[in-house]
């Protein structure tokens, strides 16, 4: 199966493991890489602006190993900076996908649904 399969039925899925490896690449379509800590954080944003229970750590990081198998995500160790102490030790996930499939992200309705709740709670303290 290619990535363009892969991505498609990713976006798509309403349940299980392709879920949660689908939001991940909704996270990683708006940040295009986020070290490990930061993309576990960024998916639970994603689940619970949406009004859904949020994923095990467990299945962050089935779905993240999956990814990488299907060439859809690129991992590199690095040190990750930190403002307050050295940096750590960790992780840097990229997204790797064709222009096929970032037309999916964008015409991504739950991506969208997320985008939105985020503009409108970056606007509230405003109106």
């Amino acid at each position: 199966m290619n990535i363009l399969a892969n991505c498609y039925e990713l976006l798509n899925a309403k349940e299980g493991l392709e879920k949660v490896m689908g939001d991940i690449m909704r996270v990683l379509y708006l940040y295009r890489s986020l070290w490990l800590p930061e993309i576990k954080s960024e998916v639970e944003s994603l689940v619970t602006t949406l009004g859904e229970t949020p994923y095990s750590s467990r299945e962050i990081n089935e779905a993240i190993k999956q990814l990488i198998s299907l060439g859809l995500v690129f991992v590199r160790e690095g040190i990750k900076a930190s403002l307050r102490d050295e940096g750590q030790q960790s992780i840097l996930l990229t997204i790797n996908i064709n222009d096929e499939c970032v037309q999916h992200l964008l015409e991504d309705e739950r991506l969208q649904r997320y985008q939105y709740a985020r503009v409108r709670a970056l606007r509230r303290p405003f109106d």
